[in-house]
C-alpha cells in the first residue's frame, strides 16, 4: 500500500511510500551538519516581516514585492526554475465575486443600488426570495438557536464592536449558523456600512475560488462550511437607507441575487529545484506559504507575519542554501516552492498541482513548513497523527532523540485543519510536527521579537537531516 502522510500546523510531512529497514541512506556530510545559521534565519525573519512588504496581503503590491524578494533569494541560492518554466515565478489568476447586473434588492418595494447601498458577501449563494425578515440582535449563536429561522430570512444588525468579528477567512459565524439553520438568507445591517466596505474590500473580493467542494470548518469551530460559498445568499445594507428607530424590527424585503466572478489580475507562486529531474523519477517538495494578513483595518499597523509565515519561508531559504552544497549527491530532485493564496483557500498550491504540474504518481515525499515557533521557550516538538503505529513514526523518533528534541503524540482530524486543504490526490493518512500553539488572535503582535528562534533552528536541524535521508535513498519509498 502506497502511504501518505502530511504533517502541519509547522511542520508538515506527506510520505508516498513506507519507511523500513531496507530503505536506507548514506550518512550526511559532516559539514552539513554546521550549514543551519539561526543568525541567518533570524535576518530572513526580519527581512520578510518589515513594514516594507505591507503583511503581504494575497493580490497586494506588498505581497507581490514578497514574491519577487523569494524568487531573487532562490537564485542566490543556485535553484532553477521548474523543467519547462524560464522562472520561479508561476502565476495564477486571481478571482472576485461580484454581484451581476440583475441583481435586486427592495425594501418596501424601493430598490436599493448595487455597492452604494448592498453588496454581497464573498461567500453568498445566489437566491431569490421575498417576505418579513426574522431579525435576530448582534447575530450571537443564541439569538439564532432561541427561535425558529427555518425557511425564514434572518436580519442581523451589526454593533460597532461586532462588526468584523469573522472567522479565519472571513465568513461571519452568524451566517454559518444561519445557513446550518435551514434559512432562506442572511441580512447584514453593520454599524457603519462605509467602514465595512473599507474593510471586506480589501480582505473579500479578491478571494480565489477553489475549484474542489472541499469542506473546511472555520475557527468558530461550528458546522462546516463549504469552500466555495454558503447555500444562502449574505447580503450586507447601508443602515442608512433604513428607518434608524427600526433597524431591529422585522423588515419587508424583496430581492433577485445573482453572483458572477471575474478575473482582478495574477498573483504568484515561486518555484524551484535542486537536483536532477529524469522521466518518471520520484521527486520531493518542500513548501511554505508566504502570504499574510496585510494591514489593519483599523490602524494600517501591517501584520508583520514573523511566524505566519516569516519562520517556515526563512527555514525554507535556508534548506535550500544548504542542500545546493551536495546537490551532486541527491538521487532524488527536491522542489522547493513558497505558496501564495494560503489566506484564501490555499489557491497557489491547488493552482499549481491541479494545472501546473501534474505528476502527482512520482511525488515521494511533502514537507511543508508553517508556524515553526511556538509563543512560549520550547524545543519539543508537537507531532499529530492517525497513531503511533504509523510506519514513520520510527524515523521521527530517531531524528528526535539524535537532536535531542522533545516531542508529543496526539491524534488530529485533518478535515478540521486548513493546513491540510491540498488537493485529494495528494494526502491520506495525516501526520503533523508542530513547533507549537499559535493563536490567529496573536497575528496582530507577530514580531520578528517573539519568534523563538532557538525552536526554530532545532526544527531547521530536523528538516534538513530529514531532506538528506529522503533525498539520498539508495531505494525509493
Amino acid at each position: 500500500m502506497r502511504l501518505k502522510i502530511l504533517l502541519s500546523a509547522t511542520l508538515v510531512i506527506s510520505y508516498f511510500g513506507c519507511v523500513s529497514a531496507q530503505h536506507t541512506h548514506p550518512p550526511m556530510p559532516g559539514h552539513l551538519e554546521n550549514e543551519i545559521s539561526a543568525e541567518r534565519i533570524l535576518t530572513q525573519i526580519r527581512d520578510f516581516a518589515s513594514p516594507g512588504f505591507q503583511g503581504r496581503e494575497f493580490g497586494e503590491a506588498g505581497n507581490h514585492k514578497a514574491a519577487d524578494w523569494i524568487s531573487f533569494t532562490f537564485s542566490n541560492h543556485g535553484l532553477s526554475p521548474l523543467p519547462g518554466e524560464d522562472s520561479f515565478l508561476i502565476s495564477f489568476p486571481v478571482h472576485r465575486l461580484s454581484l451581476s447586473e440583475n441583481s435586486y434588492l427592495g425594501f418596501d418595494n424601493n430598490s436599493l443600488d448595487i455597492f452604494e447601498e448592498f453588496t454581497a458577501a464573498h461567500y453568498s449563494g445566489d437566491a431569490q426570495f421575498s417576505g418579513e425578515t426574522v431579525p435576530v440582535t448582534w447575530g450571537a449563536h443564541h439569538d439564532l438557536t432561541r427561535q425558529d429561522i427555518n425557511d425564514e430570512i434572518v436580519s442581523v444588525y451589526l454593533s460597532e464592536t461586532s462588526d468584523f468579528k469573522t472567522d479565519h477567512y472571513g465568513i461571519h459565524p452568524a451566517a454559518v449558523w444561519a445557513d446550518s439553520l435551514n434559512a432562506r438568507g442572511v441580512i447584514f445591517i453593520p454599524h457603519s456600512y462605509s467602514r465595512y466596505l473599507e474593510h471586506t474590500y480589501r480582505f473579500e473580493p479578491q478571494i480565489n475560488l477553489p475549484q474542489d467542494a472541499q469542506k473546511h470548518i472555520g475557527n468558530t469551530a461550528q458546522p462546516f462550511v463549504k469552500e466555495k460559498r454558503l447555500d444562502i445568499p449574505v447580503l450586507v445594507v447601508s443602515n442608512e437607507v433604513l428607518p434608524q428607530d427600526n433597524l431591529n424590527q422585522p423588515l419587508n424585503v424583496s430581492a433577485n441575487i445573482s453572483l458572477q466572478t471575474e478575473q482582478t489580475g495574477l498573483a504568484n507562486n515561486v518555484v524551484g529545484y535542486l537536483g536532477e529531474f529524469e522521466p518518471d523519477s520520484p521527486y520531493i517538495v518542500v513548501s511554505a506559504y508566504f502570504d499574510g494578513h496585510g494591514l489593519h483595518p483599523n490602524s494600517g499597523i501591517p501584520f508583520f507575519g514573523a511566524n505566519r509565515n516569516g519562520t517556515g519561508v526563512s527555514v525554507l531559504l535556508e534548506l535550500a542554501r544548504s542542500l545546493k552544497t551536495v546537490e551532486d549527491a541527491l538521487e532524488y530532485p527536491v522542489i522547493f516552492a513558497a505558496w501564495n493564496g494560503h489566506e484564501r483557500f490555499n489557491a497557489g498550491v491547488k493552482h499549481f498541482f491541479s494545472s501546473v504540474w501534474k505528476d502527482h504518481e512520482n511525488l515521494m515525499s511533502y514537507l511543508n513548513l508553517s508556524e515553526l515557533s511556538a509563543q512560549q521557550d520550547t524545543s519539543k516538538v508537537e507531532i499529530f497523527g492517525p497513531s503511533e503505529e504509523s510506519p514513520f513514526h520510527p524515523h521521527i523518533t530517531e531524528l528526535t532523540e539524535k537532536l535531542e528534541l522533545g516531542y508529543s503524540y496526539q491524534p488530529v482530524d485533518p478535515l478540521k485543519n486548513s493546513e491540510f486543504l491540498l488537493p485529494a490526490s495528494l494526502s491520506t493518512e495525516i501526520i503533523g510536527l508542530n513547533g507549537g500553539a499559535y493563536t490567529y488572535a496573536g497575528r496582530i503582535h507577530d514580531s520578528p521579537d517573539k519568534i523563538n528562534l532557538r525552536q526554530v533552528y532545532y526544527i531547521s536541524q530536523f528538516s534538513l537531516e530529514l531532506l538528506w535521508n529522503l533525498s539520498t535513498l539508495y531505494e525509493p519509498l
